[in-house]
């Protein structure tokens, strides 16, 4: 009886170990891409691409934290979708990165998008964002089913 517990307890104490290699392993992949793009010179004015970082707020629970993003096109030229790489803390000690496209739009004020990503869904299921780009201010609220809240970031300094 005792080794089962010890043998469950070995085993558990192996998948924590795990999912902390993936999550550092991913988010040293963020920093990594982080470092280049800032790197790489500020952008054009007007433009959503680059890096930017501020804080993310849930407007169910009050719950917060840092948020950063790396927005590149797509690819193609032309093509005004781009793929925007996440990396969010919460409760002040986790973080993680995630993926999402977000379609570009020009408007009299700046430049419009809209996006999605897909989540597990114990974690809020299909993530849908709608925002603006004004001068060096990025404007986003987020919607899932279990959640939903706002991004404010500005350009690195």
């Amino acid at each position: 009886m005792t080794s089962r517990h010890s043998h469950g307890t070995l085993s558990l104490t192996r998948a924590i170990a795990l999912a902390c290699s993936v999550l550092l392993a991913s988010c040293t992949g963020f920093q990594r891409e982080w470092k280049k793009t800032l790197a790489t010179g500020k952008p054009a004015p007007g433009s959503i691409t680059g890096a930017w970082e501020g804080t993310w707020r849930s407007e169910v629970n009050g719950h917060q934290g840092r948020l950063r993003c790396i927005v590149q096109p797509e690819g193609k030229p032309g093509s005004s979708r781009h793929d925007v790489l996440y990396h969010a803390t919460w409760m002040g000690f986790l973080s993680a990165p995630f993926s999402a496209t977000h379609q570009v739009r020009k408007t009299p004020g700046g430049l419009a998008f809209s996006g999605q990503h897909r989540m597990p869904r114990w974690v809020g299921g299909l993530y849908e964002y709608e925002g603006t780009v004004k001068e060096d201010v990025f404007s986003s609220t987020y919607r899932c089913e279990l959640d939903h809240g706002v991004f404010e970031m500005r350009r690195p300094r």
